[in-house]
């Protein structure tokens, strides 16, 4: 005889815990992760002179990527001349 167990059935208060500690890592990621982004990145700022975040440094960085994919894209369209 074959028994099935639906998730429901099953220690609802271990589920309902496991989803309320899910919630709670979430919510202190996100206010962790904006905090970071908007804390002042001391090396580049001291670097341009100017007031510079995380957040600048980040978006700079996926810009630098960007570019260099599409260069990488540009050359293979080409045929990988030189």
């Amino acid at each position: 005889m074959q028994r099935t167990i639906q998730l429901g059935q099953v220690q609802p208060s271990v589920l309902s815990n496991a989803e309320r500690t899910v919630k709670n890592w979430r919510c202190e990621l996100s206010v962790n992760v904006a905090a970071w982004m908007a804390t002042r990145n001391e090396w580049f700022s001291a670097f341009t002179g100017e007031e510079v975040t995380n957040k600048h440094v980040l978006l700079a960085h996926l810009y630098m990527v960007a570019l260099v994919g599409a260069l990488l894209l540009a050359g293979w369209l080409e045929g990988g001349a030189l």
